[in-house]
Protein backbone atom coordinates (compact mmCIF):
# COMPACT_ATOMS: atom_id res chain seq x y z
CA UNK A 1 0.00 0.00 0.00
CA UNK A 2 2.89 2.00 0.67
CA UNK A 3 4.33 1.81 -2.78
CA UNK A 4 0.77 2.28 -4.27
CA UNK A 5 0.83 5.61 -2.50
CA UNK A 6 4.40 6.89 -3.17
CA UNK A 7 4.03 5.58 -6.96
CA UNK A 8 7.16 3.73 -6.55
CA UNK A 9 6.12 1.54 -9.29
CA UNK A 10 9.25 -0.48 -9.53
CA UNK A 11 8.13 -1.92 -5.99
CA UNK A 12 4.39 -2.56 -6.72
CA UNK A 13 5.62 -4.34 -10.33
CA UNK A 14 6.16 -7.50 -8.47
CA UNK A 15 2.77 -7.96 -6.79
CA UNK A 16 1.32 -7.86 -10.34
CA UNK A 17 0.04 -11.11 -11.45
CA UNK A 18 -0.59 -10.85 -15.56
CA UNK A 19 -3.01 -13.65 -15.79
CA UNK A 20 -5.24 -12.81 -18.18
CA UNK A 21 -2.95 -10.48 -20.60
CA UNK A 22 0.36 -9.55 -21.53
CA UNK A 23 3.23 -9.33 -19.33
CA UNK A 24 3.47 -5.64 -19.44
CA UNK A 25 7.61 -4.00 -19.31
CA UNK A 26 8.16 -0.99 -17.35
CA UNK A 27 7.09 1.28 -19.41
CA UNK A 28 3.82 0.14 -20.15
CA UNK A 29 2.98 -0.87 -16.88
CA UNK A 30 4.14 2.61 -15.43
CA UNK A 31 2.14 4.41 -18.36
CA UNK A 32 -1.72 2.05 -17.41
CA UNK A 33 -1.55 4.63 -14.65
CA UNK A 34 -3.53 7.57 -14.78
CA UNK A 35 -0.78 10.75 -15.26
CA UNK A 36 -0.28 12.93 -12.01
CA UNK A 37 -2.59 10.98 -9.91
CA UNK A 38 -1.80 11.77 -6.61
CA UNK A 39 -3.22 9.40 -3.51
CA UNK A 40 -2.95 11.40 -0.10
CA UNK A 41 -4.54 8.75 1.96
CA UNK A 42 -5.22 5.48 1.41
CA UNK A 43 -7.07 2.93 3.58
CA UNK A 44 -8.48 -0.48 2.50
CA UNK A 45 -11.85 -0.66 4.29
CA UNK A 46 -13.17 -4.18 3.21
CA UNK A 47 -11.37 -7.71 2.36
CA UNK A 48 -13.69 -9.91 1.08
CA UNK A 49 -13.00 -13.53 -0.14
CA UNK A 50 -14.16 -14.50 -3.26
CA UNK A 51 -13.85 -18.19 -5.47
CA UNK A 52 -10.16 -19.36 -6.80
CA UNK A 53 -8.98 -18.20 -3.50
CA UNK A 54 -9.32 -14.43 -4.97
CA UNK A 55 -10.42 -11.97 -2.46
CA UNK A 56 -12.39 -8.99 -3.85
CA UNK A 57 -11.30 -5.49 -1.69
CA UNK A 58 -12.20 -1.83 -1.20
CA UNK A 59 -9.32 0.76 -0.62
CA UNK A 60 -10.83 3.88 0.46
CA UNK A 61 -8.35 7.16 -0.80
CA UNK A 62 -8.46 10.44 -1.23
CA UNK A 63 -6.66 11.78 -4.34
CA UNK A 64 -6.37 14.73 -6.63
CA UNK A 65 -9.00 14.95 -8.91
CA UNK A 66 -8.89 13.72 -12.14
CA UNK A 67 -8.66 16.53 -15.31
CA UNK A 68 -12.33 15.92 -16.03
CA UNK A 69 -13.61 17.20 -12.28
CA UNK A 70 -10.76 20.04 -12.00
CA UNK A 71 -12.91 22.44 -12.89
CA UNK A 72 -15.29 21.67 -10.02
CA UNK A 73 -12.57 21.02 -7.11
CA UNK A 74 -11.47 23.80 -5.41
CA UNK A 75 -7.55 24.03 -6.28
CA UNK A 76 -5.62 22.42 -3.76
CA UNK A 77 -8.73 20.10 -2.49
CA UNK A 78 -8.73 16.28 -2.36
CA UNK A 79 -11.87 14.01 -3.20
CA UNK A 80 -12.57 10.45 -2.18
CA UNK A 81 -13.02 7.77 -3.73
CA UNK A 82 -13.01 3.77 -3.29
CA UNK A 83 -11.19 1.26 -5.57
CA UNK A 84 -12.41 -1.91 -6.21
CA UNK A 85 -8.70 -4.48 -6.40
CA UNK A 86 -9.03 -8.32 -7.29
CA UNK A 87 -6.01 -9.86 -5.34
CA UNK A 88 -4.62 -13.42 -5.55
CA UNK A 89 -2.65 -15.78 -2.72
CA UNK A 90 -0.03 -17.31 -5.31
CA UNK A 91 3.18 -18.89 -4.58
CA UNK A 92 3.19 -17.46 -0.72
CA UNK A 93 2.39 -13.91 -1.37
CA UNK A 94 -0.68 -11.60 -2.56
CA UNK A 95 -0.45 -10.61 -5.90
CA UNK A 96 -2.93 -7.77 -7.48
CA UNK A 97 -4.86 -9.31 -10.12
CA UNK A 98 -4.18 -6.65 -12.88
CA UNK A 99 -5.99 -7.67 -15.96
CA UNK A 100 -8.55 -9.45 -14.50
CA UNK A 101 -9.36 -6.44 -12.28
CA UNK A 102 -9.53 -4.16 -15.21
CA UNK A 103 -11.48 -6.64 -17.24
CA UNK A 104 -13.80 -6.85 -14.09
CA UNK A 105 -14.32 -2.75 -14.07
CA UNK A 106 -15.01 -2.58 -17.84
CA UNK A 107 -17.47 -4.88 -17.31
CA UNK A 108 -19.51 -3.03 -14.74
CA UNK A 109 -19.43 0.32 -16.55
CA UNK A 110 -22.95 0.14 -18.14
CA UNK A 111 -23.24 0.60 -21.80
CA UNK A 112 -25.85 2.58 -22.94
CA UNK A 113 -27.53 2.83 -25.99
CA UNK A 114 -27.02 5.98 -28.00
CA UNK A 115 -30.33 7.16 -29.25
CA UNK A 116 -30.80 9.43 -32.47
CA UNK A 117 -31.50 13.17 -31.81
CA UNK A 118 -34.90 13.64 -32.07
CA UNK A 119 -36.22 15.10 -35.47
CA UNK A 120 -37.75 18.63 -35.01
CA UNK A 121 -41.17 18.71 -36.30
CA UNK A 122 -41.80 20.01 -40.26
CA UNK A 123 -42.91 23.82 -40.13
Amino acid sequence: MKAQKEQDFKAMRPFESWEGGEVLDDVKYIQSFRQNFQIDQLKITRMKKQINGEYKVLVWVTHNPPKEFAAYVPAGQTVRSTLVQWWKKQDGKFLHLFHIERERLQNWIPKFKSNPAPKSPAT
